[in-house]
């Protein structure tokens, strides 16, 4: 889906206290150097968010996740759990998390993944919500590479 590229970090673990849906970050988004996949992202519940890539060349549905936005200690994280995948009978029932860098507008996001380096087990989501504020503000915590999506709706 629009964040299932590179493997960030995944989790069996979901935290609480996920903000609830924005309107701005729904809508058509395109990957920045990519045409050969787009994401339409959909309100799926109060704090949810259904994301659906679908393949460019003939609109095929390709996978579908659902994403929620946290706000640890000021900073926006995203965490997406792939739900289905047309193009692999074996797919993970874990939650990816990325650093969430939306423009004001909405417009524009830009994602890192936290590394997927991380050895710790994690005895609960709690847990795993402090290893993220402790560690949020080191550059090491996360991938080199940053993802960026345009939103291709026209208003």
């Amino acid at each position: 889906m629009i964040l299932f590229s590179g493997c960030p970090y995944s989790t069996d673990l979901e935290m609480d206290g996920a903000e609830k849906v924005d309107g701005k970050y729904m809508g058509n988004f395109e990957k920045q150097s990519s045409s050969y996949y787009y994401a339409v992202i959909s309100k799926k519940s109060e704090n949810e968010y259904k994301i659906e890539k679908f393949r460019t060349k003939d609109d095929e549905l390709r996978e579908t996740g659902v994403g929620k936005i946290y706000d640890i200690k000021g900073t926006k994280f995203l965490y997406v759990k792939r739900e289905s995948s047309s193009s692999s009978i074996y797919y993970k029932k874990k939650g990816y998390i990325y650093k969430f860098m939306p423009s004001k507008s909405g417009y524009i996001m830009k994602l890192q993944g936290i590394t997927d380096y991380i050895s710790e087990e994690f005895e609960s989501a709690s847990d795993l919500k402090k290893y993220i504020e402790k560690h949020k503000d080191l550059s090491f915590f996360y991938q080199k590479r940053i993802d960026k999506y345009y939103k291709a709706d026209e208003e």
